[in-house]
């Protein structure tokens, strides 16, 4: 009698397990060691097959249709698996009784990596660039549903193509793209990678195929114009013929119509007796060109010509170079170190005068906006006059706009002709036209047209998008090259494409919905495409709604067939969704609040980073449900039983990637899209100067942060500092790419001498708030940018006046600070006694025993490359001598006036004033009576 374990196992393996192999639910069943096997054609592996019971009565595997004999009273058998059929199976079986076994099959699959090549399969040129079509073939390769194709251009992705075939075995497919090459890019490496994505256990290098193209070009020659060679007779002469193109041209030489030479770029004349003309002519299969090279002979001695000494023109314009903006003001000063001069004036075409004395003149105007004026400063002697004139710039920047101006979509994606119209621009040989696809620069266009007043002029460009691009950035920049003095900003517009294509389902297979009878129902329709699709419901060839992604029917008692057809101007795409009705009683199905998608995704929001590893888990509450699984934009991945069902991805390589979970109950189906960001971290992020020249005081500069390699872009925020000071933050939320892109910053800079040294960076980090702190992602720093401030010479010293007693030494010093360090230069009249000196940075004048020759005014220039200063200091030569004297005759004159006033004043003390008389004796020597006068007698 059997115990009863061993009795109570058998009834239960009889109740839950069956002839066929299925394995009881509360037993392991066979465990593989490796669960799965993943190696090349022809390779042998080992494979373990293991019970953890000890209730079994032995082990066998079967490979491919060859059962191998049964091992009793083991609990583990390794067995060899060869490798050496596409369609190679191998079985493990536990045998638990006489009559019931358990068995599981192993995963194998089998793979051949791939030879790949790269060619070119059609060429076409334009004056936008050469468009190649390139083929990337993938050659013995199995198996093909796990192949990718990527293609990089010089490094970046640019598309990925994969392949449906479920055949095993190995098959030959090919992916092609559309390259499109402008001249200025010279060469660009085009690169196909297959990988066979298997896993950790598959192959880890992709077959690689490289191939270089540059753009293709009919022959030009370096100097356009036709040349002309004079030669003395008898003497030689080499012709030279240098033109470009690719293909290299063929160099053709003819004289008078009669070959000379091929394919030599020089033609050696040993002996030249006659004036004529030898003809180069360049040629590829794109075209060709001619140039003329006339050869004149100089025949006899000819008289040198008589040499001109020209009168100098001692005329200084301040400024002598100006760009200036149209309508803005600006102001000339003329000067002349002439003294003999007696006149000046400005002149212009208008015959404007205006007349003024030497040394200089002035010229103001309030609004420039005559785009030749031709102004003129004269300067007059009695005998001769001469004129000098500055070079004015006069410039207006262009408004700038960009417009498609053709499309055509194809399998490889869309091709855009993109204009970009630089409208009222001057002048336009100062132009460049720059395109950049995001934010990486492409071509450069320039202009010939010699013409001052504004034009309109334009450039295009042919742009490829691919379906996997998303979103591409197409940007327009129009500068005027006119220097530090002219616009520092270009005149920028932006447009955003993306591939266009007809539409699409969603979840490509029709719909089945099973409806209890006199119940409504909601047919849903999603469909995408670029432009959007219109969609439209039929029934019976009855239209019903336009325009709407859901069809509600309120009451169906009729098993029926509905239509949707999503269409735009590439094309349309139709579905059918059956309702079927279900008659009599029927168990009674959830209500809808509880039919609405009782799906749970863990995590329910992930950020990844590009290349790690992902898992995600789906949970279904309804016991309802007959199906889980799990679907992305390819379509359905996997399936399982309920309640729940686990993705998981051993390196995230794939940028948008937003797959969704579902449920099917028998009459309907749900589901719930996971939000997955994506993200990868700047592989560089640097600072530069956007223009090439000095930064210079008081001008406007920008300083670029270029991000290399961010994703997704609508999360990247920028900070900019000056030293520790935060100066800028700067989002891209009005840019969205999932991929990989580059971006820039600009920060716009007004600096001053204070400037210079400063040191400014750039950080950029990605803010994936609030699923990820930004402390656990990495941002990345620039290295650090030192502002160099040009600026222009400020004296140190301020003194007007010098003065010097005769005979007596003095020294005059002149010295600036600026940036470059300015050049000091004195402008005086030169004497015997005087001598110049540099000290440092300092020039200084030593006058020794000073003369009344060394008087006069001293003029110190500071002069760099940001501008030029002047300032004068007046010598006065005192003579002590004369001063004694000029005192001494002073003091003579003072003097004598003194004596003649008190002369007068003792003079006219004795006729008025007070008088006492004293009597007198007479002779007699008698008093003599004294008497007054009476008041009418006269004295």
């Amino acid at each position: 009698m059997l115990p009863p374990r061993m009795l109570g196992l058998l009834m239960l393996l009889a109740l839950l397990s069956d002839v066929n192999g299925m394995c009881p639910t509360d037993f392991e069943g066979p465990i593989l060691d490796p669960p799965e096997i993943i190696g090349t054609y022809g390779q042998s592996v080992y494979v373990n097959c293991s019970s953890n019971s000890d209730l079994i009565d032995g082990i066998a595997w079967k490979i491919g249709n060859n059962s191998l004999d049964l091992q009793e009273e083991i609990y583990f058998l390794l067995e060899t698996v060869s490798l050496t059929d596409w369609s190679m199976t191998a079985e493990c079986i536990i045998q638990l009784n006489e009559i019931h076994k358990c068995s599981k099959d192993l995963k194998i699959t089998v793979y051949q990596n791939p030879e790949v090549s790269v060619s070119v399969q059609e060429v076409n040129v334009s004056a936008e660039g050469t468009l190649y079509k390139v083929r990337c073939d993938a050659m013995n390769v199995a198996p093909v549903q796990n192949l990718t194709v990527t293609w990089h251009r010089n490094n970046q992705i640019i598309t990925t193509a994969s392949f449906n075939d479920t055949t095993k075995t190995p098959v030959n497919v090919s992916s092609d793209v559309l390259i499109l090459i402008s001249r200025r890019e010279n060469v660009v490496q085009i690169e196909c990678k297959a990988q066979l994505d298997l896993g950790l256990h598959g192959p880890q290098f992709p077959a690689v195929s490289k191939m270089n193209l540059s753009a293709l070009y009919a022959p030009e020659f370096i100097l356009k114009h036709n040349e002309s060679i004079s030669v003395l007779e008898g003497d030689g002469v080499t012709l030279n013929c240098d033109p470009e193109g690719n293909p290299p041209p063929v160099l053709h030489w003819t004289h008078d119509g009669v070959n000379l030479l091929e394919n030599t770029s020089s033609l050696e004349i040993a002996y030249v007796n006659t004036s004529t003309t030898y003809t180069c002519t360049a040629s590829n299969h794109l075209g060709s060109t001619t140039k003329h090279v006339s050869v004149h002979v100089i025949r006899g001695t000819t008289p040198e010509p008589p040499s001109t000494t020209e009168r100098d023109c001692p005329i200084t314009v301040s400024p002598a170079e100006i760009v200036v903006r149209f309508g803005d003001p600006v102001s000339f000063k003329c000067s002349t170190i002439d003294t003999d001069a007696f006149g000046m004036a400005w002149n212009d075409k208008y015959r404007n005068t205006a007349v003024g004395d030497p040394p200089s003149i002035t010229r103001s105007i309030q609004k420039l906006e005559d785009w030749d004026l031709g102004l003129l400063c004269l300067v007059i002697w009695p005998d001769y006059q001469c004129e000098k004139g500055p070079a004015i710039t006069l410039y207006q920047n262009p408004e700038v706009s960009v417009s498609v101006q053709e499309i055509s979509v194809s399998a490889e994606g869309t091709l855009y002709k993109v204009r970009c119209d630089a409208m009222n621009v001057a002048p336009v040989q100062n132009l460049t036209v720059t395109w950049y696809r995001n934010n990486q620069s492409m071509t450069t266009a320039s202009f010939n047209d010699t013409t001052k007043t504004p034009v309109n002029v334009s450039s295009d460009v042919l742009i490829l998008v691919s379906r996997g691009e998303n979103v591409v950035q197409i940007e327009c920049k129009a500068r005027l090259d006119l220097g530090l003095r002219g616009p520092q900003i270009p005149a920028v517009s932006r447009m955003n494409l993306s591939a266009l294509y007809a539409p699409e389902f969603i979840l490509k297979h029709n719909e089945n919905i099973s409806v209890l009878e006199g119940d409504g129902v909601t047919l849903n329709c999603d469909a995408e495409g670029n432009p959007p699709p219109v969609l439209h419901w039929t029934h019976d060839g009855v239209n019903l709604l336009e325009n709407t992604s859901s069809l509600e029917i309120a009451y169906v008692n009729t098993s029926t067939t509905y239509t949707c057809t999503a269409s735009n101007h590439l094309g349309s795409t139709t579905k059918h969704v059956s309702v079927h009705v279900i008659r009599g009683t029927t168990p009674e199905l959830p209500s809808t609040t509880e039919r609405d998608c009782p799906i749970t995704v863990s995590p329910a929001e992930i950020v990844v980073r590009f290349g790690d590893p992902l898992l995600i888990t789906c949970n279904t509450s309804d016991a309802r449900a007959v199906k889980i699984g799990w679907t992305d934009r390819l379509g359905v991945t996997e399936m399982n039983e309920p309640p729940s069902i686990t993705w998981k991805v051993e390196q995230m390589k794939m940028w948008n990637f937003n797959p969704t979970c579902f449920v099917n109950w028998s009459d309907s189906q749900c589901g719930k899209r996971l939000d997955v960001t994506i993200y990868q971290t700047p592989d560089m992020v640097s600072v530069s100067a956007l223009h090439l020249g000095p930064v210079v005081e008081g001008l406007q500069h920008n300083l670029t942060c270029d991000i290399y390699n961010v994703a997704p872009v609508h999360k990247l925020r920028v900070t900019w500092y000056r030293g520790k000071e935060v100066v800028l933050l700067e989002t891209f939320e009005h840019w969205f790419s999932v991929t990989p892109v580059n971006v820039s910053s600009t920060l716009k800079v007004t600096p001053n001498r204070n400037d210079n040294g400063n040191v400014f960076r750039c950080e950029a980090d990605l803010d994936l708030r609030p699923i990820v702190q930004p402390k656990s992602i990495h941002s990345a720093a620039s290295a650090s940018y030192t502002a160099v401030v040009h600026y222009a010479p400020e004296f140190k010293e301020v003194r007007d006046n010098e003065e010097v007693i005769l005979g007596k030494n003095v020294t005059l010093g002149c010295s600036a600070e600026g940036y470059p360090p300015p050049e000091i230069q004195w402008k005086y009249i030169s004497a015997v006694n005087l001598k110049e000196t540099t000290v440092g940075r300092q020039k200084i004048i030593m006058i020794t025993e000073a003369t009344s020759t060394n008087a006069g005014v001293y003029i110190c220039v500071a002069t760099n490359e940001v501008g030029r200063l002047t300032r004068s200091v007046t010598v006065v030569v005192k003579d002590t001598n004369s001063t004694f004297i000029w005192l001494l005759i002073i003091g003579c004159i003072c003097c004598l006036g003194i004596f003649i006033i008190v002369i007068l004043l003792c003079k006219n003390s004795k006729k008025h004033g007070q008088y006492s008389f004293v009597p007198g004796n007479g002779s007699d020597g008698t008093d003599i009576p004294m008497t007054p006068k009476s008041a009418g007698e006269k004295a």
